[in-house]
Formats: C-alpha cells, structure tokens, sequence
C-alpha cells in the first residue's frame, strides 16, 4: 500500500520520524540485546520494526538463536535499507528466507536496495508472489508504482533462488512450519477479479511452530478474499498473532478476524495513520481492543515477541 499524506499526517510523519531517530538510532538498535538473552533457547524471535522514515512500511524479522535461522518478512522503503542491512549484519548477516509479500514500494524497495548492492549479506531464499509483470502494468494504478516490480525482475533475472509461491506450498526452517495461504493465481483473479490486485495478491502465509502462530496478511484486504479463505481453510486460519492486512486501513472485514480468533494484533501503523480520521485504521485497532485482542502498532521503535 503507498498512501498520500493529509498535511496532518505529513507533520505526524516528521514527528515520528525525529522521535523515532532519537530513540532507535543506527548502532543501538534494542531488538539485539534482547536476543542475545534469549539465546540459550529453542524459540523463534518475532520482531515488527517501525519505518524509520516515519512513512508506512512493513518489516518483520524472525529469528531462532540456538539454530542462527533468520526469516526476513518485506523490508519497506528503500530509505529503510540501512535499517535492515544493519539488523541482518546483527543476526549474523545471512537471509535463510526473505519473503516479499508484493511489490509495492513500501515493501520491497529495501529489498531491492540490498540485493544490489549485498555488502556481504547473503539470501539463501527468496520466495514471491508469481504476479504477472504484463497484467501488472494494465491494471496498475498511479500508486501501484510498477517500475519497483520492474526493478524487482531485472535484479532476479538470472537468479536461481527466487521461489514464486503457489497457493499451500510451504517449508519447514529450525522446528518453525511456513504455509502460504494467499498467491497470485486463478482462484484469486476469480475471487477478487482485478480489484487491487496489486494488494490482494500479496502472500499471505501462516507460521506456526510448536504452539504459538502468526498469520500474515500483507496488504491483502478484500472482503471476497476473506471470505474465501475461510471457506477454503476452516479452522485452519486461527493465529496466536495476525500481522492485520493493508496496515489496519480499509483492511479486511472483522469476521475475517473473528475466523482467525488471534490474542494479539500487530499493526504496521505508525501514529499519524492511527490519528488521521481519513484512514479507518484506529477503528479496527478499536475493535480489536473492544474483543479482547492485544493491539500493536508502530509508535515505538519496535515491538518483540517469543514464538514458542
């Protein structure tokens, strides 16, 4: 999702990002330590970053201390480049599966970045949407941003660890299980047809491990979409945590999240998407508190969880 910005939220935006440089400078990064702690343990790390740049963008990482496993989930702007090179160099510099949930600017253009220019990262895995570049280009519209996609196939073109994701394939890494529920592929184009297909083909995947899941969504958020995935996958959506779809904004209807029935909410939303009464975000974020779910946004340099 790229989204404009009102004047109130373009002074939010600023604040946020002067705020969040004092509190989260390059160097001093607070995830780390709280790692190395847990380092003795079996558990995945979960850890959901704020957009230094203090616009919306979506980066996750998950990590396995005792097995060094590092999952990398989008990324964001290419202004959080070097953020993210700066947290893979900490977990040991090397990607054992970067997964890009779709090919907007704010979730994959730090990605690109780093993939062009490594400085010694290493990505074993890389796995995508199979969106087609040629269909891309006929519904895009003005915030779809295609030279990013474009950019994506022309870094990749020789590579041979690119995974394009059908729906139900997954993989197994250090005890923790990846299920893709949500691709570019016929049934979406029959469910959503070419409504913002650019979001609503996103990834959508469920990692469990031995008792704690998470669903992610990316910026998928078609009513259509939700009820189709829980025909298709009854009883299988439900989820310890959801990273909550398009960052709570025009996001998919609440029985959507009633089917998956999480006990915590991980919004990519900094403050000025949650106090702008243009977007819908603080009302689902309400909502969720209304039900009982736990709710967690980006207002703070970054919000760290344990999967056991």
């Amino acid at each position: 999702m790229t989204l404009r910005l009102s004047k109130l939220s373009i002074v939010f935006a600023l604040a946020a990002s002067i705020l969040l440089s004092v509190l989260c400078p390059f160097g001093l990064h607070p995830p780390f330590a709280a790692a190395k702690k847990k380092a003795a343990t079996s558990s995945w790390i979960m850890t959901h970053y704020a957009d230094l740049s203090g616009k919306q963008g979506m980066f996750y990482t998950l990590y396995n201390p005792s097995k060094k496993k590092l999952i990398v989930v989008d990324g964001g702007w290419s202004e959080n480049a070097p953020q993210v090179r700066q947290v893979i160099r900490r977990y040991g510099g090397t990607v054992h599966a970067w997964i890009l949930t779709h090919y907007h600017d704010d979730h994959i253009e730090a990605f690109n970045k780093i993939y062009a220019e490594p400085k010694g990262i290493r990505i074993k895995d890389i796995y995508v949407s199979p969106m087609d570049y040629a269909h891309y280009l006929v519904i895009a519209k003005e915030w779809d941003d295609p030279e990013d996609f474009g950019r994506f196939l022309t870094l990749t073109q020789d590579a041979t660890n690119v995974h394009r994701v059908k729906r139900d394939d997954s993989f197994v890494m250090a005890g923790l299980t990846c299920h893709f529920l949500n691709t570019y592929d016929n049934a979406l184009r029959k469910t959503v047809g070419d409504s913002d297909l650019p979001n609503n083909g996103s990834l959508m995947f469920r990692l469990y491990a031995n008792k704690d899941s998470v669903l992610f969504c990316g910026d998928a958020h078609s009513a259509y979409l939700g009820d189709y995935l829980i025909d298709r996958y009854e009883g299988e959506l439900e989820s310890t945590y959801v990273q909550v779809g398009h960052h709570g904004n025009n996001s998919f209807p609440t029985r959507f999240y009633r089917a998956i029935n999480p006990k915590y909410a991980l919004f990519d939303a900094p403050l000025w998407l949650i106090a702008d009464p243009s977007y819908s975000t603080a009302e689902l974020m309400i909502w969720c508190q209304r039900n009982g779910i736990k709710t967690y946004d980006l207002r703070i340099p970054y919000n760290q969880f344990k999967l056991k």
